[in-house]
């Protein structure tokens, strides 16, 4: 009975990575539009940091701080690790769309997943729901700020992207103080 041929393992020695996982390549560093930083004392070190989306975008521009945008991107670790983000799948147009009874109906799936999402829901509390709606949309679902200040009901993009920047910046403050009282409970 003929098996199916598996291929080795990589073995790489120690200390050493191949050049195709080191760096980005140059169309990706072009798609980014500048917007990566670089770390490391030597070019065989050097790793770089893509900060691309919306987030990330804003930290780079000085529109938000250092702090804010960890307590920022630490609640869309939250929100995504408790399963908010949905889930990738194909749809087939030939087949009935029903309900599954394997789907759980938005339930945790998991304690982990349940954790997450009680921390989740813990944060937008604290935030209120101006901010956390403008956070939500930032942080967890990569909507630029023009978006976020439409939704707030700007017809100004100008005026709507400046409220909704300042929206996020104080409710990445909110969450700075939020994420530091949970860091001291836990322990």
């Amino acid at each position: 009975m003929a098996g199916r041929k598996r291929r080795g393992r990589v073995k790489l020695e120690a200390g050493v990575i191949p050049e195709a996982f080191e760096t980005p390549t140059s169309e990706r560093l072009r798609q980014a539009e500048g917007c990566y930083t670089q770390a490391g004392p030597s070019r065989a070190r050097r790793r770089f940091v893509m900060m691309d989306d919306n987030l990330g975008r804003l930290v780079l521009h000085r529109q938000l701080t250092q702090q804010q945008f960890s307590a920022l991107q630490r609640y869309a670790v939250h929100w995504y690790l408790a399963g908010f983000a949905g889930a990738l799948a194909s749809f087939d147009l030939d087949r009935i769309r029903a309900m599954t009874p394997g789907g759980f109906g938005g339930l945790a799936r998991s304690e982990r997943q349940l954790t997450h999402q009680r921390i989740y829901r813990d944060a937008k509390l604290s935030l209120g729901h101006e901010h956390a709606s403008v956070a939500d949309m930032v942080a967890c679902h990569d909507y630029p700020l023009v978006a976020a200040g439409a939704a707030l009901g700007f017809a100004s993009p100008f005026r709507g992207r400046l409220k909704a920047r300042e929206l996020l910046a104080e409710a990445g403050s909110r969450l700075d103080r939020f994420w530091q009282i949970i860091d001291k409970r836990a322990r």
